[in-house]
């Protein structure tokens, strides 16, 4: 599976088909508990995320292919039959989040995302891409990520959007976690909240 033709590019993304609203997955998660990573920046224009309100989170995990990943507990999510997870808010169309799973990855992270930033900046639906931030990040697992943040604008003036995407690679499988919100809204501290969650479950490191 790969990223470019999937992404969410800001707007609703799909559900399972039914109109009624899904049960999270896992176990909930207080959002007072503090996530620590060990973080490598290599600086950038984006600030703390405000003081929007944090959601309660609910935790995602495909123990087949080894990861985990939180999410606002009333949102749904909807599983890809490869392995993906899309979560969806059923209220509003202002933010979603996406986890991709490739298992023919044969690059390093910052390799997987340079690729993303390729695709994006070709994509007919992004305009105006502006890079927010780039990061290397360690997972408790001792895996290295790639984190990037950018701003864009879509197909109208108004339609302004932020991203957040983490890139992980362990041994040949990749991994995607990625945030997409509506400018206006504030959503940056629960983007980072979800991609900062992920985890991988399995039993060696990069």
């Amino acid at each position: 599976m790969t990223n470019d033709s999937d992404r969410s590019h800001g707007h609703a993304l799909p559900t399972d088909g039914s109109n009624e609203p899904q049960q999270p997955v896992g176990t909930i998660r207080n959002p007072s508990e503090q996530i620590r990573w060990r973080v490598g920046t290599d600086g950038g224009l984006t600030d703390n995320g405000g003081t929007n309100d944090m959601p309660e989170m609910a935790t995602y995990t495909d123990a087949e292919l080894g990861y985990s990943v939180e999410y606002p507990a009333g949102w749904s999510a909807d599983p890809d039959p490869d392995g993906g997870v899309t979560f969806t808010d059923p209220n509003s169309t202002a933010a979603g989040a996406v986890v991709f799973v490739d298992e023919s990855v044969e690059s390093s992270p910052s390799a997987y995302a340079a690729r993303f930033r390729e695709t994006l900046a070709t994509d007919e639906h992004v305009h105006a891409l502006e890079r927010l931030d780039r990061r290397t990040v360690w997972l408790p697992s001792g895996h290295r990520g790639r984190v990037v943040e950018y701003a864009y604008v879509g197909d109208v003036p108004d339609d302004r959007w932020r991203l957040t995407y983490l890139f992980v690679v362990a041994g040949t499988t990749g991994y995607t976690v990625g945030v997409d919100w509506a400018a206006d809204t504030r959503f940056e501290a629960v983007a980072r909240t979800i991609v900062e969650s992920f985890r991988l479950i399995t039993n060696s490191a990069e």
